[in-house]
């Protein structure tokens, strides 16, 4: 073997070890070893979740451990070199024990707790070594926003209405929160693509975004694209948008009672953009604080559904009987 030879085989050693430290990876390694393999086929081999089984599969990608190739509409992955199947066996007995689902729980709350502490003080930097350390581990999208940024947020907010914090301090700490999504946002692919929609936006008078900018980053992860409005847009604007892009589904955030007769304004004149009919199959959802303290809400605003968190969201949309794409 060459010079050259030797050290790509030490280099890509390295990287294997430093890949298959996560045991994901390793599950999702082992499986290539067999073939190809779609993301559809690595979910149900090694039951991991799929937006799980895309960020590896990335990290793997971008390290030069796998390749993909498009056959159809659909992606295969497969091993890029002989010398990872060979160095597999050979580093077998070197590998990390596997990391079973009560720890990976045990992990999101360590997170969390520290997270908020990271919030509570301010310091971004360390709030973004925390993050770093949950992509690493291969957490998804739905559980970094979830049981780290939402719960650290809501537990935030629990301490601002004690007072021990002041007001621009828990803004502090939102804005850092919007800021790290951002970065996270970027890191993982998008599973699958479709021909869905989807606008969001606050309604007049609501400037609080997070919560619908982590619906719009999951959705756009399962392939929809995404029309973000953001904060406190007039109902006439936001009306117009509708027209416009023609959206299989609208998603309004409705913050407190002082805004629940704006959006039930804004959810009537919706209603009379054609193909927005109640019974129709395009759909308009609302959430926010408000809401989720009397879910009923929605129906008596004219909402076709309400969701408290992203997940519900994802529930909701499997559920959803939408018109054909033309």
């Amino acid at each position: 073997t060459s010079k050259t030879g030797r050290n790509a085989i030490v280099a890509d050693e390295s990287i294997l070890l430093t890949e298959l430290a996560d045991n994901s990876r390793r599950a999702i390694i082992t499986e290539l070893r067999s073939g190809s393999r779609s993301v559809q086929d690595l979910v149900s081999l090694t039951r991991l979740k799929q937006p799980n089984v895309s960020n590896h599969l990335a990290k793997l990608k971008q390290s030069g451990l796998v390749i993909a190739e498009r056959s159809g509409r659909q992606i295969f992955y497969r091993i890029a070199s002989p010398y990872v199947d060979i160095l597999l066996s050979a580093l077998r007995t070197t590998l990390p024990e596997q990391v079973t689902p009560t720890s990976i729980k045990e992990s999101l709350r360590s997170w969390c707790i520290r997270f908020t502490d990271a919030l509570y003080g301010g310091r971004e930097p360390e709030a973004l070594s925390i993050v770093q350390e949950c992509l690493n581990a291969g957490v998804s999208m739905e559980d970094i926003y979830m049981d780290v940024i939402q719960a650290s947020l809501v537990e935030i907010g629990h301490i601002y209405f004690t007072g021990d914090i002041t007001e621009a301090e828990e803004h502090l700490a939102t804005a850092v929160a919007e800021r790290l999504m951002s970065r996270i946002s970027q890191f993982y692919e998008t599973i699958q693509t479709c021909d869905r929609k989807a606008v969001f936006g606050c309604v007049a008078g609501n400037w609080h975004t997070i919560g619908l900018r982590m619906i719009a980053d999951i959705i756009q992860q399962c392939g929809w694209k995404t029309i973000f409005l953001g904060a406190n847009v007039p109902t006439e604007s936001f009306v117009k948008m509708v027209k416009k892009r023609q959206p299989d589904i609208v998603f309004i955030s409705c913050m407190s009672a002082s805004q629940i007769e704006e959006t039930k304004q804004l959810i009537s004149k919706l209603r009379e953009v054609s193909g927005y009919e109640q019974s129709s199959h395009r759909y308009i959802g609302v959430g926010g604080v408000c809401i989720n303290q009397n879910p009923n809400t929605y129906s008596e605003l004219g909402a076709d559904f309400t969701a408290k968190d992203l997940r519900q969201v994802k529930h909701v949309l499997n559920n959803l009987n939408f018109e054909a794409m033309s």
